[in-house]
């Protein structure tokens, strides 16, 4: 639980949502944060909470596969998660804004 967590990883985690102005000029520095926090924190119980941001900003920078992967991540090793289904239905709007070949197909 996020209780669980020390208060430098609950401050590094606090720092990658501080960083999310909403403008699209900081979403590479708040990609670089929650990539940060996740290779530091590999255990953390806030890794679920900022894998789901880092996929958020992926995707809106485009990053259709690269957020895939992260949503999918979360769907599959957080599965007890509040943020398991939306990354599950986000790891799917991923795939099919893709333009991969199979990416509409894996959608559905």
């Amino acid at each position: 639980s996020p209780a669980s967590a020390d208060e430098a990883e609950r401050k590094a985690a606090l720092d990658v949502f501080l960083l999310d102005s909403g403008e699209p000029g900081a979403t590479p520095q708040v990609i670089a944060a929650a990539r940060q926090f996740l290779r530091e924190h590999p255990s953390s119980p806030l890794r679920a909470e900022v894998s789901m941001k880092l996929g958020e900003m992926l995707y809106r920078q485009g990053d259709y596969v690269g957020a895939r992967s992260v949503f999918t991540d979360i769907g599959t090793n957080f599965a007890d998660s509040p943020f398991a289904e939306k990354a599950q239905f986000l790891a799917a709007e991923s795939a099919a804004r893709s333009l991969t070949p199979n990416g509409r197909e894996d959608a559905v």
